[in-house]
């Protein structure tokens, strides 16, 4: 019943980007791409979207749903838009860089 609560609620940026989150807390990693995507889609500068798409690229258990190069790609555009201060977006790029086996850049 919550799922189909929280699948069906309001499409304002903070509502989007929770229900991605607890998607994720559930497993179900392609959905909370989606929901983030969306996020994106409305706001193309929603740092904590591009954050956890990047995340789950970087770090998903589904091989199938890993993709290093975008990961880099958001993960980079999360820590200019927060300037470089935000200590999550940068681990989050560490992460992504790992993915790709750039360990010297991950280290950065």
């Amino acid at each position: 019943m919550l799922l189909t609560k929280i699948q069906h609620g309001p499409t304002n940026g903070f509502v989007i980007c929770n229900r991605g989150v607890f998607l994720a807390s559930q497993g179900e990693f392609a959905s909370a791409i989606k929901e983030w995507t969306n996020e994106l889609a409305l706001d193309p500068n929603d740092t904590m979207a591009l954050s956890n798409i990047a995340w789950i690229r970087s770090t998903c258990r589904d091989d199938a749903l890993r993709n290093g190069k975008q990961a880099i790609e958001y993960a980079i555009k999360a820590c200019e838009l927060s300037e470089w201060k935000h200590p999550g977006f940068l681990e989050t790029l560490a992460a992504a860089y790992a993915e790709i086996g750039d360990f010297l850049n991950a280290l950065k």
